[in-house]
């Protein structure tokens, strides 16, 4: 079986439970003749980075957002100085380029997973911003991935990059 690619985002420096979480993904599409491609980790383009991003994302089938906590606001405020602030305490942010890469994805009609790590939420991750479910776990538990909460959702998913793979 020949083996299909998808465009993974997710940031290049982990924690040590996300860096195990990473390993479980990667094993789980491999062992399903996906071919995890991802920008600074299997793809090194010579080129601006978002150009980058669409020239790989062309080659793909599908696109896996993982939403992983990468910066901590201990103290801060949404929508600052308007009429509509509201206070921001031990919020947990995503790379910012997990939101750019699933705008290309979604704009260049790859199906898409969302998956997020406890605590993440804004912009993609907002439920019916993609019109796809966003999926939550405690990456910390490692049984996550063999859930059907996980399973049933990647099989749907997996079957529109198929089908988008047999129409290529």
């Amino acid at each position: 079986m020949e083996k299909l690619s998808v465009f993974v985002s997710r940031p290049n420096d982990l924690t040590s439970v996300q860096r195990a979480t990473w390993e479980s993904v990667e094993n789980f599409l491999r062992h399903r003749s996906l071919m995890p491609r991802i920008i600074g980790s299997t793809d090194f383009p010579n080129g601006p980075p978002l150009e980058a991003v669409v020239q790989v994302m062309r080659r793909c089938h599908g696109a896996i957002i993982l939403g992983f906590r990468q910066m901590l606001v201990r103290d801060g405020a949404y929508k600052f100085s308007t009429e509509k602030e509201q206070v921001a305490t031990g919020v947990y942010l995503p790379t910012p380029w997990n939101q750019i890469e699933a705008g290309i994805a979604y704009q260049l009609g790859l199906p898409l997973l969302i998956v997020k790590e406890e605590g993440i939420s804004g912009g993609v991750f907002d439920i019916g911003s993609t019109g796809g479910y966003i999926h939550q776990f405690d990456f910390s538990s490692g049984d996550w991935i063999d859930d059907d909460r996980f399973i049933q959702p990647f099989t749907e998913w997996y079957a529109q990059a198929l089908r988008r793979s047999r129409t290529e």
